[in-house]
């Protein structure tokens, strides 16, 4: 091999390497994507807010206020037939019937609370949470009471979260659904904590008997007959999607 052709390829060959070393120097100066975090799971409704409170609303006006009229007229049945009691009448038949009456009434309670429950979590795209907004007292604890052991058999829930409220709209700063359904748990001994922020019980799926032992006591016709006067903005139907 002559010299000249020698020098032309020891040209070649460094001009080769410059060239790699130049194609990976620019390389390693490109910017570098950030490494994606795992994103904290959120919970979002699948609807605007407001949507979500009118419609409660009007599941209430349309399922809850004509039992409550209802329970009006059974609680002055009631105080009539006991001011004739105490006269000396027999009103046995009278007393008879508005047993029944106000044993159909319950029933159909329970449906009317079954409508506005399912309104307030049918915006709800999680089998790991449920909404007690715009039900009472009595009547969120007997869906809690009896849903949750059916929900213990969903082995993907681990942690149910229940929005109770956070008392803003009641005037005594808690939540009066949140209260009685912690003294239901802590009766059964099932594990929870509360986010007070937020208005939730977060519950421990795996403490949860088969069967919830509790007397509710706070379903009675009188306990909220004073809610017929309440208007739209004085009932409170659950907290912002920013607070949630």
């Amino acid at each position: 091999m002559e010299f000249s052709q020698f020098f032309l390829l020891i040209i070649s060959l460094i001009f080769i390497c410059i060239g790699i070393y130049l194609f990976f120097k620019i390389k390693t100066l490109q910017p570098t994507q950030p490494l994606q975090h795992p994103q904290k799971k959120k919970f979002t409704r699948c609807t605007d807010f407001r949507v979500i409170r009118k419609e409660i609303w009007h599941a209430f006006q349309k399922y809850y206020k004509p039992l409550i009229i209802q329970a009006s007229n059974l609680q002055r049945r009631k105080k009539e037939l006991n001011n004739r009691m105490i006269k000396g009448e027999n009103c046995q038949l009278e007393i008879d019937q508005l047993k029944q009456d106000i044993q159909k009434w319950s029933n159909r309670r329970d449906g009317a609370a079954e409508h506005v429950f399912k309104k307030a979590n049918s915006f709800i795209p999680v089998q790991d949470k449920m909404d007690l907004h715009g039900l009472f007292v009595g009547d969120a604890l007997k869906i809690v009471q009896r849903k949750l052991p059916n929900l213990k058999k969903n082995n993907e829930i681990h942690t149910m979260r229940i929005s109770c409220g956070v008392g803003n709209h009641n005037g005594l700063g808690y939540s009066k659904i949140g209260r009685a359904l912690s003294k239901m748990l802590k009766r059964n001994n099932i594990q929870f904590w509360v986010d007070h922020k937020i208005g939730f019980i977060n519950i421990n799926m795996k403490t949860v008997p088969d069967k919830i032992e509790y007397e509710i006591t706070t379903i009675k016709i009188e306990d909220h007959l004073e809610e017929i006067t309440l208007e739209e903005k004085e009932i409170n139907f659950g907290n912002n999607e920013d607070d949630d």
